[in-house]
């Protein structure tokens, strides 16, 4: 009666008033999230179980000789409690795995299956999937973990109790996506458990990160860094022809109810006799991604290349996107139909496809995969610096120079953020719907591989729509004008030295135009 009386009365029904009350709202936020990520919700319906091993994957024959091992087991194996050994108990993993390999997705699935563990009793620790380029704030990285749970609706009040009581596993997503703001940010510190106070938290962490981002010096430092600390290397390994089947199969399923493309009759025979029609294509669905978007878009690749045709990688995330927008020019078309507003669907998608270049740029410029729609709350709370009252600020003068300076870089940098996205997000524009949501507030591409095609996209009109000032003579002369005038185009070398995705793209694009540049 008493526990009723203080939950009612003094916290307030909606506040929790019990770690049972937080377990109950992380619960109902994964809910959330994935209702809103939808993206992420069909990706699900196909997941298929896959496979590891203690070192990355080569195209040697060497490697068709040794057994990888099943990813989920391998990992649940690790999180295993073993009392007897507490001290060596396994603290951090880490998830390796080239773009599209599935990283984001397993740890989706292993949160939704450590979760039915928990319901049943298998298991005591709590799973939490955290998006770093969604939460992570170069400024205030020891509080990650707290900002995390704030954006899962879990108050600061309950932050000491969760700590003390309840045990976790923090499945940290993303961070080759975080690494460039993480590594300029002057901190002597290299390895993430301590920029990000882990130890204050009786938990697991699983990280994954994109393969070749991070180089052997910084795995070292940054991601295993102590000694003292297991630090199990996983690394994800191709589909095998089985597991294409499967996930063949999967899909033929989902596209029936989901409707990913306009032909809902094919059957699994007709996906996989087109795919040895395109030898080329073998290699890219053993990339999980790579196969859900060649499956989507190729009916209408079949009628745009002719049978053993070589199609690309940037051929394919075109068709895919020329798809993928042509669907929500359909969408915007008819709504603005139904309010009887006529507008050239042609126009609408030019405008799509232009927003979606200058947004992916962007965020290839900031070194950000999340942009924020302006939460005129949080730009409030963000600004509350610059509306301190004389006696608060004749309080403050003499804080500590580093406090202040923080301070001040907070303002700054969120106003500055804010005023970047602002323009993508102008008052009632349609462009933001064919982002993918991933938050209130929060948008992000379908994948990030989609955001560097965009970004190469626009660097490479950018190119071709140059000219030289004079005539040229020969080669030569035409290379050394454009040097000096690369600069002013949106190339960067600096930059695109750490963005091997975007180099990959802009060089397949190339050949496409010209197989002899």
């Amino acid at each position: 009666i008493l526990f009723e009386y203080f939950k009612k009365c003094i916290m307030g029904e909606m506040n929790p008033a019990s770690c049972a009350d937080v377990i109950s709202l992380l619960k109902e936020s994964r809910k959330q999230e994935l209702e809103e990520d939808i993206t992420m919700s069909q990706a699900l319906e196909t997941y298929i179980p896959l496979q590891a091993n203690n070192y990355s994957f080569t195209d040697n024959d060497d490697n068709k000789n040794n057994n990888a091992y099943d990813c989920y087991q391998h990992v649940i194996d690790l999180l295993i409690e073993r009392k007897e050994e507490k001290d060596e108990q396994q603290k951090v993993i880490i998830l390796q795995g080239k773009s599209g390999s599935g990283k984001s997705l397993f740890c989706r699935h292993l949160e939704e299956t450590l979760w039915e563990s928990y319901v049943n009793d298998y298991t005591t620790s709590i799973p939490v999937y955290i998006s770093l380029p969604k939460c992570y704030n170069e400024l205030n990285e020891k509080q990650i973990i707290s900002q995390a749970l704030q954006m899962k609706q879990i108050t600061k009040e309950m932050m000491d109790v969760i700590r003390e009581n309840i045990s976790f596993v923090f499945i940290l997503d993303g961070f080759d996506e975080i690494f460039d703001k993480y590594d300029k940010n002057n901190n002597n510190e290299k390895y993430f458990y301590d920029r990000f106070n882990l130890n204050e938290w009786n938990a697991k962490m699983i990280v994954s990160c994109r393969s070749l981002v991070l180089n052997d010096e910084d795995i070292d430092q940054v991601l295993i860094g102590s000694k003292n600390i297991m630090t199990p290397m996983i690394h994800l390994w191709p589909f095998s022809r089985e597991q294409i089947n499967g996930y063949i199969d999967k899909f033929v399923k989902m596209n029936k109810k989901n409707k990913m493309n306009d032909y809902l009759d094919w059957t699994i025979q007709q996906y996989e006799t087109t795919l040895k029609n395109y030898p080329n294509l073998n290699k890219m669905i053993e990339e999980p991604f790579l196969l859900r978007m060649i499956l989507t878009v190729l009916p209408s690749l079949m009628g745009q290349h002719s049978i053993g045709t070589r199609i690309s990688k940037a051929q394919v995330y075109e068709a895919f996107n020329e798809q993928w927008i042509d669907a929500h020019v359909k969408n915007v078309v008819n709504k603005l139909s139904e309010l009887r507003i006529q507008t050239s669907p042609k126009k609408v998608k030019f405008a799509f496809q232009q927003y979606c270049q200058d947004l992916a740029f962007e965020m290839f410029i900031q070194g950000n995969q999340v942009a924020t729609e302006n939460d005129y709350k949080g730009y409030e709370n963000n600004n509350i610096w610059s509306k301190l009252d004389p006696e608060m600020e004749t309080d403050t003068k003499y804080l500590d120079e580093k406090l202040e300076l923080k301070i001040d870089n907070t303002k700054i940098s969120a106003e500055k953020t804010h005023d970047i996205w602002n323009q993508y997000f102008n008052g009632d524009s349609t462009a933001k719907y064919v982002l993918r949501r991933v938050g209130d507030n929060k948008y992000q591409f379908l994948h990030k591989s989609c955001q560097e095609y965009y970004a190469a996209q626009k660097i490479i009109f950018d190119i071709i729509s140059w000219k030289p000032n004079t005539v040229i003579v020969d080669n030569q002369q035409f290379q050394q004008q454009f040097e000096q005038h690369a600069p002013e185009l949106s190339i960067n070398r600096k930059l695109l030295n750490e963005e091997l995705g975007i180099i990959q793209f802009i060089a397949e694009r190339v050949y496409d135009i010209n197989p002899i540049f």
